[in-house]
């Protein structure tokens, strides 16, 4: 029996330690290389399977591909690429005294094929600790920033690229003038860690260089922020799930941000007095849920959605709120697409786009006309609420009756398409 416990012993002893290494650089007496098989307590370079503990900063001057990392303030320099294969599991970035910096000055890339279907998670454990990629991040497999504390940071200082999605959990996140994303064309997904949500500044010097056009930027969690602070950066989606907040901080102007999805949250737009273009696409076909857009330090003139007044439906319309809108007063958009107070349109203004339109006129006493075959009807008041709905499954409707509607201003969605605006006099 005693034999067998010995054999079994040292069994488990080899199944860790070809799990785990550990470079201490002949505490402290070594070259520091990664390559040199002495620098490493177990006298060999760690492989792709094994997890790599450092005691001491590394320089490396080849590519290497390991399964996890464990740093306690240390940098992993030089020319070499670091690749990893290790999903599922936590790449522990522990140090023991604040303020503990973890560097990595190599490329960086995550390629789980080993573990297809799971994400790799870089943990900082603790509060008051950094985390600096100087060189690119390449995403090729779903990873996740992770920070256990709203004092930590992630440091994003080069490009990142790659396909998959990128978490960022807690924690701050820097993305700097250096930093470039332009050629990512994943998503970002911004969520929380217990009740620390995300904090994310972006500043690039590129265009598209914090989300590029076909990519989304997602926030599921108590309330994340996003700060712009520099010009036509965001090109990408925004959808806000569930209901989870979202804070927009746009110090900069963004001539092309993508569509916008609400679920069941808010999306806080704060615009800074100095923006003059803060312009969405179109939105109009995305499903919203019960959410709402409420902005501050708004203007007319500055926010628009799309390039013509249907960028939004009547009913996403009332789902948004802005400071300096009073009671009684609404938003629409005027035929430039810009967010305006409905009061500022003119019957001018709404005879201007008659050509585009299918329904006219555009003021109206009696009926309304259409000049092309419409089934469905729907008219909403400037607040949101359907007053109308008429519906033809056998003749399509040639005209609708307005009379005994209220005088003022209304939205009809036609086919459950394409959404005219009348005034009723």
């Amino acid at each position: 029996m005693k034999k067998l416990y010995t054999i079994l012993t040292l069994l488990m002893c080899s199944i860790v330690s070809a799990q785990d290494v550990t470079f201490d650089n002949q505490a402290g007496a070594g070259d520091g290389a990664w390559e040199t098989t002495t620098n490493w307590i177990e006298g060999a370079l760690p492989t792709s399977t094994q997890w790599a503990s450092f005691t001491a900063s590394a320089t490396l001057s080849s590519s290497q591909t390991i399964k996890q990392i464990s740093l306690r303030g240390n940098s992993v320099t030089g020319l070499g690429t670091l690749t990893f294969d290790g999903g599922g599991q936590k790449t522990l970035l522990a140090a023991a005294n604040p303020g503990d910096l973890h560097l990595f000055d190599v490329p960086v890339i995550i390629n789980d094929v080993a573990n297809a279907g799971t994400a790799s998670t870089f943990q900082l454990n603790g509060a008051t600790k950094v985390v600096t990629f100087n060189k690119s991040l390449t995403v090729t497999t779903e990873t996740i920033l992770r920070g256990a504390s709203t004092t930590s940071t992630f440091n994003v200082n080069g490009p990142v690229t790659g396909s998959a999605r990128l978490t960022l959990s807690g924690s701050v996140y820097n993305f700097p003038a250096s930093s470039n994303n332009s050629g990512f064309t994943g998503n970002i997904y911004a969520n929380t860690v217990s009740t620390n949500a995300p904090d994310i500044f972006t500043s690039s010097s590129t265009e598209g260089g914090f989300l590029n056009t076909g990519s989304t930027f997602q926030s599921n969690n108590t309330l994340s922020k996003l700060h712009l602070n520099a010009v036509n950066i965001m090109k990408g989606n925004i959808e806000v799930q569930n209901a989870t907040n979202l804070l927009l901080d746009v110090n900069a102007n963004q001539s092309s941000v993508g569509h916008v999805t609400i679920g069941g949250g808010i999306l806080t737009i704060d615009v800074d007095a100095g923006v003059t273009v803060l312009s969405f696409a179109n939105s109009s076909a995305n499903v919203w849920g019960a959410g709402s857009i409420a902005i501050t330090g708004f203007k007319e003139g500055v926010i628009h959605f799309g390039m013509d007044n249907t960028g939004l439906t009547a009913q996403q319309l009332s789902q948004i709120t802005a400071d300096g809108v009073g009671a009684g007063q609404t938003l629409a958009l005027n035929l430039s697409g810009y967010l305006v107070l409905a009061s500022s349109l003119s019957t001018d203004e709404f005879a201007l786009s008659s050509a585009k339109r299918i329904s006219y006129p555009t003021a109206v006493e009696g009926n309304i006309y259409f000049s092309k075959p419409i089934n469905s009807v729907a008219v909403y008041s400037v607040t949101g609420n359907k007053v109308m709905e008429v519906a033809s499954k056998v003749n399509a409707l040639e005209a609708l009756s307005v009379s005994k509607l209220r005088s003022g201003l209304y939205f009809m969605v036609l086919d459950g398409i394409k959404t005219e605006k009348f005034i009723k006099r």
